[in-house]
């Protein structure tokens, strides 16, 4: 009965095009076929509706068009699978003792770079005096410590460059050297501000203020 309903539909559909464009011979051949396409359609969806309202076609129910879907296999989940790893985490690993290169490295600069600290202790008071003599000291003792500090550093990063692979150039052991440097950079000049650098570069170097005699400056 379902098939019958769908002919008769189509018949529908045909018939009401066909009597449009029969009727309206003397207008436009598009605007006849636009006119009895829409009639024609109007004409299906009466018949099926007629067909639905006495029973002889029953829509399908969402039940029953889930039926007619293809099951979906579902998989296991296996959790053993699915279950994270605990992240490893790495032990800690004793330090490496100090190789000859690296103790010979720190034994050679750290005196050095200790002299540089002391120079930029004693050009404190000349830093903040008015006399003319005392300025000019002060900017001679700046020259000829910033060309020793900028030769000290060359000196050092090639000496750091030269280590064998298995001595790292950033290890540990080299950080206090590597940040006193920095800190000598202002400590010897004739700023005013230049004590706070020497005291950082004191400490990093851990030099004691008894050797100095300027010893008050370190304890500020």
């Amino acid at each position: 009965m379902e098939g019958l309903a769908l002919l008769l539909a189509l018949v529908a559909l045909i018939a009401a095009w066909w009597l449009t464009t029969k009727k309206l011979k003397s207008k436009h051949w598009f605007l006849r076929h636009l006119t009895g396409s829409s009639l024609g359609g109007v004409a299906m969806i009466l018949v099926v509706a007629l067909f639905v309202a006495i029973g002889v076609v029953k829509p399908e129910t969402s039940e029953e068009l889930a039926s007619h879907a293809e099951p979906v296999e579902t998989l296991p989940l296996n959790t053993r699978d699915t279950e994270l790893e605990p992240e490893s985490v790495a032990e800690p690993t004793e330090a490496q003792p100090l190789g000859s290169e690296s103790q010979a490295i720190l034994d050679e600069f750290t005196p050095r770079m200790a002299a540089l600290v002391k120079i930029g202790l004693t050009m404190e008071p000349l830093r903040h005096s008015s006399n003319l003599e005392d300025l000019g000291q002060c900017g001679d003792l700046m020259r000829q410590s910033q060309a020793e500090l900028s030769s000290l550093r060359e000196e050092f990063a090639a000496a750091l460059k030269g280590l064998p692979a298995e001595q790292s150039r950033w290890q540990s052991n080299f950080e206090p050297l590597h940040n006193a440097q920095a800190n000598l950079i202002r400590c010897v000049t004739c700023v005013p501000t230049a004590l706070p650098d020497c005291q950082e570069a004191a400490k990093f170097l851990r030099l004691d203020s008894g050797d100095y005699a300027f010893m008050e400056l370190l304890e500020q």
